[in-house]
């Protein structure tokens, strides 16, 4: 009965971490959309992929509500020529997921580029 019983739970295990990969692959793709959006200034796809509760955290540790946050880049395209981001860090905490990158930009600004 016992081998009956770790078997299941190994199961589970096995499950809840496919289930937990296919939530990372969901999330990666979401936070190249949501970097895509933002590059690109385009607030109506933004604002379909976030929820209404959203709060930007910003990396001096500002925080700007939803509606806020979508005006201030509601203008057009930012002149952003180049932006990747690279050590992504996705954490899965039930319901709920911390997402963080290092990110690059270089910007057209007065003709003259800006990193």
């Amino acid at each position: 009965m016992k081998k009956i019983f770790y078997s299941s739970l190994l199961g589970l295990g096995v499950m809840r971490a496919e289930a937990q990969q296919t939530d990372l692959d969901v999330l990666k793709k979401l936070n190249a959309r949501f970097i895509h959006n933002f590059v690109m200034s385009d607030t109506a796809s933004h604002s379909r992929i976030i929820h209404r509760d959203f709060i930007h955290v910003s990396s001096e540790g500002k925080y700007t509500a939803r509606k806020e946050y979508l005006e201030n880049w509601a203008h057009g395209f930012d002149g952003i020529v180049y932006w990747d981001y690279r050590d992504e860090d996705i954490r899965i905490f039930g319901s709920t997921a911390l997402i963080h990158s290092q990110n690059k930009c270089i910007s057209i600004k007065d003709g003259k580029e800006q990193v």
